[in-house]
């Protein structure tokens, strides 16, 4: 008897190298899997970018592959409630801690979000979920204020240094 792991090597234990070959099912012997037999599926939840818009500064990844290409990840969660449960992320912070910059601003034609898990495999049949994404257009262009603030803490570092001279003069 053998065994042949079509799409299923995570329930049974096995890496996903182990697609499309025969595992020999002796008779009277055990078979062991390569990690532990994982019975409730997926592990993670990662939504990807793709379309016409270029994350700029992004890191890179090596998802469902050896070698590394820049992420398009915005988005990674692992899956930590029981089966048909409701998966939910708070931003505690309240603050801009997913903040991505696009490297073409000028004009993005679509993109398009896509669900994948822990080993990059697409998820086409994804529950519904509520996702809030926040565009907010910087300007490339130099802003006048922006200079004056920039000239203003530079005067305010230059005055901090000559008093901290004054109130702690150096010892030789």
């Amino acid at each position: 008897m053998y065994l042949k792991i079509i799409n299923s090597e995570d329930f049974l234990g096995f890496y996903k190298s182990d697609r499309e070959q025969l595992i020999l099912l002796p008779y009277f012997n055990n078979v062991y899997s390569n990690s532990i037999v994982n019975i409730s599926g997926d592990e993670a939840i990662i939504i990807k970018i793709s379309g016409d818009c270029i994350l700029a500064g992004n890191t890179v990844d090596n998802f469902g592959d050896i070698d590394y290409q820049p992420s398009n990840i915005i988005f990674m969660k692992p899956i930590d409630v029981a089966s048909n449960g409701l998966l939910k992320y708070n931003n505690e912070d309240g603050g801009d801690s997913f903040q991505y910059r696009l490297a073409n601003i000028e004009q993005i034609t679509y993109f398009e979000l896509t669900v994948h898990n822990q080993d990059d495999e697409f998820i086409p049949s994804f529950s519904d979920y509520i996702l809030l994404l926040q565009f907010i257009r910087h300007s490339t262009k130099e802003d006048k204020t922006h200079t004056i603030l920039e000239t203003m803490l530079d005067y305010i570092k230059q005055i901090y240094l000559i008093i901290s001279q004054i109130v702690f003069p150096p010892s030789y």
